[in-house]
């Protein structure tokens, strides 16, 4: 599924940034790898609903498990705190009680996973909300 930046480009005057076409880019490529680590480690999509209060990047299940997966594509590995500020950690926490009260029979787990391109290449921070 590929995510139309033309708006981003209307943004900067209509001429094409070829930077922030690249940033697009580099984030989809980091969802990618984190599906794929996923999948790999027996999760697959969820359905997902209609209306939720914020979108994660992915949203993915085991058989007892739902995991809201949000994703950061960095040049370097960071810590937790400098990719994800506390205003981002109170939308998560809202689409965590969502599904949370949608789904009262699974566990909801929100992970933050960072994707760098040299070693480590991934990193996963684990928090079961509920």
């Amino acid at each position: 599924m590929k995510r139309d930046i033309s708006h981003k480009v209307q943004e900067c005057g209509g001429r094409v940034n070829a930077h922030l076409a690249h940033r697009a880019r580099f984030g989809k490529y980091g969802e990618r790898l984190a599906l794929l680590y996923y999948i790999l480690h027996g999760y697959w999509p969820a359905p997902r609903a209609r209306r939720e209060y914020v979108q994660t990047d992915l949203l993915l299940q085991t058989r007892h498990v739902l995991v809201l997966v949000e994703v950061k594509t960095r040049r370097k590995m960071a810590r937790l705190e400098e990719i994800l500020h506390h205003i981002q950690r109170a939308r998560l926490a809202k689409q965590v009680a969502f599904w949370a009260a949608k789904r009262p029979d699974m566990a909801v787990r929100l992970d933050v996973v960072l994707i760098t391109p040299k070693w480590p290449f991934i990193k996963v921070w684990h928090s079961i909300l509920s």
